[in-house]
């Protein structure tokens, strides 16, 4: 039998021998058992099951064929936002400020989303799982805000709010707390409450969910909130005047509860819809207890809703523990990356690198910098590392060699105003010669650098940024998809560059560029 008829008979390149992958097969299912009412997976060419063998680096459930196909007969039937049940000044708003005018087809979630997640009379939890950068925001936030208009309708409610979207000074009203007055906890009593809640990991990710929100209703009288954990008393005297929309840590919201206990009690009563984004973070090892007593906290709740781009094994345990009931609403390119990303893996133990890599860093800065893509535009490059100790030193190295480089290193507050400046894409003022290879060139506006740990990879929508690499290999499975996630959104080209160590060095490794190519699933 030659070479490649042994292959074949083996199957893929990067699986390893049988007995071994049976063996560990075994002990893994051993640590991690199988919910009883989640399906199993028949691996068939279908449910695009991963044949890398990525191990423990894996970590992400199985998502069987027919759970990809449940909602295959809607999206093919559903090609524009009038089809949704949206409310016609959310519709509008969709069009004219997120849609910017355009017959955009709604994507793959934001299909199935807004067509089941309207309000129903009885409490329902919702998983809904879509790649990264398929526009998941919108997609919850379209049924919240159709949701609270209609209950707004029908109640004929009729006050002003007391804490517009818009940035014109509001007009304190009889009964209000002025902005620097102190908060008496008795004054609480009556007043209005926190209708709808989203929770999220980081103040990053609740500044720009803010952002789309307030876009989409800039002339409806809805309240907005968005915060991490500090300025507890800013909450409490937003609570008091009336929130429509919060958006938040779990953490601030149980700052507030233990601070203002007294308010506690009722702030929460009237609030119908909770959204828990990035729920795989939130309700990882390190949060899972802080998130829950939040959500513990909402005993009104009609609607909650795990929005996620992972479905990690240990996260899809505690759903299935404490919401037997619950609803899946996956998208059929969950666990994918985009086939649309230029997908490289850079082992820098051979030549040129020579286990360098520094080095390997910097040239894939250099060819980027000197490619012919985005004429006229700064390029941007996002440098992803595993250690916050390491941001500094990653960005002082490239401004050591010319790059325009920043560390994103920093306290919530300016980080946000970092992150805003590397948010959208810029035009060259000002055109220098692209063949200078000097460190000027580099430094120049025409490439900016921001190095970052995983702060940066949950969520936050980097405007048409094209370039991502990792400087670290991930940590899992769904931390690459969450990383490479911040390009390629919407549609739109890009490419990621991993920088591979021989001590990191797995034998699937290789197998990624042909995964990603071939638009299969890492699980």
């Amino acid at each position: 039998m030659n070479r490649l008829s042994k292959t074949a008979a083996k199957g893929t390149l990067f699986q390893k021998p049988k007995s071994s992958r049976l063996l560990k097969s075994q002990k893994y299912r051993q640590k991690n058992p199988k919910p009883e009412n989640v399906e199993a997976v028949k691996p068939t060419a279908h449910n695009t099951v991963t044949t890398l063998n990525m191990g423990d680096f894996d970590m992400l459930s199985r998502v069987t064929s027919k759970a990809r196909a449940t909602q295959m007969n809607l999206l093919s039937k559903v090609d524009s936002f009038k089809q949704l049940k949206l409310h016609s000044v959310v519709r509008e708003g969709v069009f004219t400020r997120y849609l910017n005018n355009t017959e955009s087809q709604p994507t793959a979630v934001q299909k199935v989303a807004l067509k089941a997640l309207l309000l129903d009379d009885k409490f329902s939890a919702t998983l809904l799982a879509a790649e990264t950068g398929s526009g998941k925001t919108l997609a919850y936030l379209g049924p919240v805000l159709s949701n609270l208009l209609h209950s707004r309708e029908k109640t004929s409610e009729k006050s002003k709010p007391t804490n517009p979207t818009s940035d014109s000074p509001s007009t304190i009203e009889e009964g209000e707390i002025e902005k620097n007055s102190d908060i008496d906890i008795s004054t609480f009593t009556g007043k209005r409450r926190i209708s709808n809640m989203v929770f999220v990991p980081t103040f990053e990710l609740a500044n720009q969910v803010y952002q789309t929100a307030k876009a989409l209703t800039p002339e409806l009288n809805i309240s907005l909130f968005a915060g991490s954990s500090n300025h507890t008393e800013d909450f409490a005297r937003d609570v008091y005047n009336g929130i429509d929309l919060a958006i938040l840590t779990p953490a601030k919201l149980l700052k507030f509860m233990n601070n203002y206990e007294e308010a506690a009690s009722f702030a929460l009563d009237k609030c119908s819809n909770l959204i828990v984004d990035e729920a795989d973070s939130l309700l990882n090892r390190s949060f899972e207890k802080e998130t829950m007593q939040a959500i513990d906290q909402c005993n009104a709740l009609r609607n909650l809703v795990f929005c996620t781009a992972t479905i990690p094994h240990s996260f899809d345990r505690t759903l299935v523990s404490k919401y037997p009931e619950l609803r899946r609403l996956v998208t059929p390119s969950i666990h994918r990356l985009p086939r649309h990303i230029d997908f490289k893996v850079v082992e820098v133990w051979h030549k040129p690198y020579m286990n360098n890599k520094k080095l390997a860093l910097r040239q894939a800065l250099y060819a980027i910098f000197h490619d012919n893509s985005e004429p006229n535009i700064t390029k941007r490059v996002l440098v992803f590392v595993n250690r916050r100790s390491d941001v500094q030193g990653i960005a002082d190295l490239l401004i050591e060699n010319g790059f325009n480089a920043t560390a994103l290193d920093h306290p919530p507050a300016e980080r946000a105003e970092i992150i805003r400046s590397f948010m959208e894409p810029t035009k060259i003022n000002n055109k220098n010669d692209v063949n200078d290879e000097t460190n000027k060139a580099f430094g120049d506006q025409r490439m900016k650098v921001l190095v970052a740990t995983d702060v940066c990879a949950r969520g936050v929508d980097f405007h048409s940024l094209r370039n991502v690499i990792l400087y670290d290999m991930p940590f899992s499975a769904a931390d690459l998809l969450h990383r490479a996630g911040r390009t390629g959104r919407l549609g739109k080209k890009g490419r990621v560059i991993m920088l591979v160590e021989r001590k990191d060095g797995k034998h699937w490794l290789k197998g990624l560029e042909k995964v990603v190519k071939k638009g299969q699933a890492l699980a």
